[in-house]
Protein backbone atom coordinates (compact mmCIF):
# COMPACT_ATOMS: atom_id res chain seq x y z
CA UNK A 1 0.00 0.00 0.00
CA UNK A 2 1.36 3.57 -1.16
CA UNK A 3 1.63 5.96 1.95
CA UNK A 4 0.37 9.66 0.68
CA UNK A 5 3.33 12.11 0.73
CA UNK A 6 1.57 15.42 1.18
CA UNK A 7 -1.64 17.41 1.14
CA UNK A 8 -2.84 19.23 -1.74
CA UNK A 9 -5.01 22.35 -2.01
CA UNK A 10 -6.70 24.58 -4.82
CA UNK A 11 -8.60 27.48 -5.43
CA UNK A 12 -8.41 29.26 -1.87
CA UNK A 13 -8.90 32.38 -3.77
CA UNK A 14 -7.73 34.71 -0.81
CA UNK A 15 -9.45 38.25 -0.79
CA UNK A 16 -9.62 41.25 1.92
CA UNK A 17 -13.11 39.83 2.40
CA UNK A 18 -12.69 36.27 3.51
CA UNK A 19 -9.38 36.14 5.57
CA UNK A 20 -10.50 34.71 8.66
CA UNK A 21 -11.79 31.89 6.48
CA UNK A 22 -9.19 31.83 4.56
CA UNK A 23 -6.53 31.23 7.66
CA UNK A 24 -9.18 28.50 9.56
CA UNK A 25 -8.48 26.94 5.66
CA UNK A 26 -4.90 26.63 5.94
CA UNK A 27 -4.64 26.05 9.63
CA UNK A 28 -7.37 22.88 9.49
CA UNK A 29 -5.14 21.63 6.10
CA UNK A 30 -1.86 21.52 8.42
CA UNK A 31 -3.76 19.57 10.97
CA UNK A 32 -5.07 17.39 8.89
CA UNK A 33 -1.35 17.12 7.09
CA UNK A 34 -0.17 16.77 10.87
CA UNK A 35 -2.36 13.93 11.94
CA UNK A 36 -1.99 11.86 8.74
CA UNK A 37 2.17 12.22 9.31
CA UNK A 38 2.48 13.77 6.75
CA UNK A 39 5.44 17.34 6.23
CA UNK A 40 4.56 18.83 3.16
CA UNK A 41 0.86 20.71 2.09
CA UNK A 42 0.98 21.87 -1.43
CA UNK A 43 -1.05 24.94 -2.93
CA UNK A 44 -1.61 24.18 -6.85
CA UNK A 45 -2.78 27.79 -7.35
CA UNK A 46 -5.90 30.19 -7.67
CA UNK A 47 -4.64 31.46 -4.35
CA UNK A 48 -5.93 35.14 -4.66
CA UNK A 49 -8.98 35.67 -6.23
CA UNK A 50 -8.07 38.09 -8.38
CA UNK A 51 -5.07 38.23 -11.44
CA UNK A 52 -4.70 41.74 -10.83
CA UNK A 53 -2.66 43.58 -8.30
CA UNK A 54 -3.31 42.98 -4.53
CA UNK A 55 -4.54 45.59 -1.94
CA UNK A 56 -2.15 45.68 1.16
CA UNK A 57 -5.11 44.09 3.13
CA UNK A 58 -4.73 40.88 1.10
CA UNK A 59 -1.00 40.73 0.70
CA UNK A 60 -0.71 41.03 4.86
CA UNK A 61 -3.00 38.24 5.08
CA UNK A 62 -1.19 36.24 2.99
CA UNK A 63 1.80 37.14 4.98
CA UNK A 64 0.34 36.04 8.19
CA UNK A 65 -0.75 32.47 6.62
CA UNK A 66 2.74 31.99 5.53
CA UNK A 67 3.74 32.49 8.95
CA UNK A 68 1.43 30.09 9.78
CA UNK A 69 3.52 27.31 7.85
CA UNK A 70 6.83 28.62 9.50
Amino acid sequence: MKKPIGLILTDTHLDGENVKEQKAIFEQAIEAAHSAGLSEVWHMGDIFESRKSQSLTTLNAFAEILDIFK
